[in-house]
């Protein structure tokens, strides 16, 4: 489609020309445009050199344009072949201005002269001008024809050929640094700023976001040029073609990264995640860049593959923007703008490097006002998800605090029972019935030992079982006089609050029958073990008495208890063994 476009464009150009004229510069504006008076050859494969094709001026076609754009294109050189007149009587200085920054190589040949070189293979130093320019000293009374050949393999051909004086090409350098300058400042301002949030809040929505823009501008610094002022501070001008050329390499990677985080970014900020389908062709535009930029190596150079494949992920954003607009989701509207601006600033700098964008060349910054206002518009968006964040963080604290109030209230207002039910059964109660009280109580107590323990400690979802266990086995031993029993809790568990509850119970009937049955007067020893595998918890219950005839008591309240909570609330299984004393162990999920 590219080709066939230019094919149109040249056929277009070419029914237009004139043939090349001889340019007087004595009698001229000191800003002359050439290539309209200029005739062009294209060097397909970039063989040519200047013995072979410059004696042959009948392959050369007039030009009638002031711009030529040639689009991403690699080993094809453009030729100009231009001719200039003196017929004054003194020398006169001009200088032929090539408004490509980062062209790869920029090669005139004057007559009676060697070759000078020029580009970013060849720059040798920079002087503050970002474009590529030759000073020209036309003797008097002379006409010289020029041969200029241009070749750029890492960006798009395309440029403007004009001869002015140092003066106007100063101007219209510092006009154009100044806007760039203008739109830069601004994108790293809004990084600095992006990358502060990051590192308060630590959400990734605004480290995809600083590392999207950081590559997009640093890539449109490399595009521009005014990568060279940053050179310029850390290294010697005579270094500058080096670092120009691995730098004019890297373009694609600086291009693929920006598809990957933007891509990142548009996920995150849009909960893409949700939507199944979008996700995964967002996952797998992240892969093809992946691909195309690991297969890029030497000749091998997959950029024009990766610009296309950019404004296919730039189009399919767009559209999930509008989808999800329809959809009324939060944040479209914000989405649907910003990306909206963007694409539109991306389509027309893409159509004007592939040469498709027929106008006269002027280059009006659609680019630079698009990136600028969509990365403006979205930091002001996460500047307000910030807020929200801050607004929500507060009331999940105030919830906190409330949470933590009402396990307090609960827990008195449990003792308060307790308290209340003593002192009204007191007179009424026989010595089995102040027993079976006093169990009744203990089982009370085990649960306002938990939200005791929960009012406490921030974690209000899960319990550390290890310290509630034994707070719980300490009030039990409060409550019996007998003497030379140890009790012993070995391993670790964090379980939920409602399984917390569950097993203090549990351990209160099994902890409370051991105490009162299982031991003579020498003593003896009860063991409570944790244990979890991430999937499975496991508690045991263990001592070294008498033992018991489980089957004559399995019909008992406590042991019919006990078989309820395992197997109703758990959702578990209980083993139980009474040779040389008594285990319970009983196993949950």
């Amino acid at each position: 489609m590219k080709s066939i476009l230019q094919l149109i464009f040249l056929f277009f150009l070419l029914t237009l020309s004139t043939d090349a004229k001889t340019i007087d510069i004595y009698q001229s504006d000191t800003d002359i445009s050439l290539l309209e008076h200029s005739e062009l050859y294209i060097d397909k494969g970039a063989k040519q050199s200047c013995d072979s094709l410059c004696p042959s001026p009948e392959l050369f076609a007039p030009f009638a344009h002031s711009y030529i754009n040639n689009g991403y294109t690699t080993d094809e050189a453009v030729w100009v072949r231009f001719t200039l007149k003196n017929n004054s009587q003194k020398p006169m200085e001009r200088v032929l201005h090539i408004d490509n920054s980062i062209a790869d190589s920029v090669i005139l040949y004057a007559p009676d002269s060697l070759p000078l070189y020029s580009g970013i293979l060849f720059r040798p130093e920079f002087d503050g001008i970002l474009d590529f320019y030759f000073p020209l000293t036309l003797p008097p009374n002379i006409e010289q024809t020029y041969y200029l050949r241009v070749l750029s393999n890492s960006c798009s051909t395309n440029f403007h050929l004009n001869l002015e004086t140092k003066d106007i090409l100063w101007k219209k350098s510092l006009t154009h640094q100044l806007i760039l300058m203008a739109a830069l400042s601004l994108l790293a301002t809004l990084i600095v700023y992006n990358l502060f949030l990051f590192l308060f809040t630590h959400e990734k929505i605004y480290l995809y976001y600083v590392a999207a823009t950081f590559f997009i501008t640093y890539n449109h610094l490399s595009y521009t040029g005014m990568n060279l002022h940053l050179f310029g501070l850390f290294f010697p001008l005579k270094e500058f073609a080096d670092i120009n050329r691995i730098d004019a390499y890297f373009g694609i990677y600086y291009i693929g990264f920006a598809i990957i985080f933007t891509l990142l970014f548009v996920r995150e900020f849009m909960s893409i995640s949700a939507f199944v389908k979008i996700d995964w062709m967002i996952k797998g535009q992240m892969a093809v860049a992946v691909v195309l930029m690991a297969l890029s190596s030497g000749s091998f150079y997959l950029l024009e593959q990766l610009i296309y494949m950019g404004l296919f992920a730039t189009a399919f954003i767009l559209c999930t923007a509008i989808y999800l607009f329809i959809k009324k989701h939060e944040n479209s509207i914000y989405f649907l703008v910003g990306w909206g601006v963007n694409a539109l600033g991306q389509f027309f700098f893409l159509l004007y490097n592939m040469g498709v964008y027929l106008s006269d060349g002027n280059y009006w910054y659609f680019y630079e006002i698009s990136i600028t206002f969509e990365a403006l518009l979205f930091s002001v968006v996460l500047a307000k998800k910030l807020n929200r964040a801050k607004a929500l963080a507060s009331a999940l604290d105030t919830q906190k605090i409330l949470i933590k109030e009402l396990h307090h209230r609960v827990k008195n207002n449990l003792q308060f029972i307790v308290s209340l039910y003593r002192l009204k059964l007191k007179k009424h109660l026989t010595n089995e019935g102040r027993i079976l009280l006093k169990e009744a109580e203990q089982n009370i107590r085990s649960i306002g030992k938990i939200h005791e323990i929960l009012y406490a400690r921030q974690n209000l979802s899960h319990l550390d079982a290890s310290l509630y266990f034994g707070d719980l086995v300490q009030e039990i031993q409060k409550s019996f006089t007998t003497q030379n029993i140890a009790i012993s809790i070995e391993g670790e568990a964090h379980i939920k609050i409602e399984q917390a509850l569950y097993c203090g119970i549990i351990i209160n009937e099994l902890v409370t029958n051991a105490l009162k049955y299982a031991f003579d007067a020498t003593g003896g020893h009860i063991a409570l073990s944790l244990g979890t595998n991430g999937i499975q918890n496991t508690l045991s219950v263990c001592d070294n008495g008498r033992g018991f005839d489980y089957e004559g008591c399995e019909h008992s309240f406590g042991l019919s208890l006990i078989r309820r909570l395992v197997e109703e609330e758990l959702k578990g299984q209980m083993s139980v063994k009474t040779d040389n004393g008594s285990c319970f162990t009983i196993v949950w999920s």
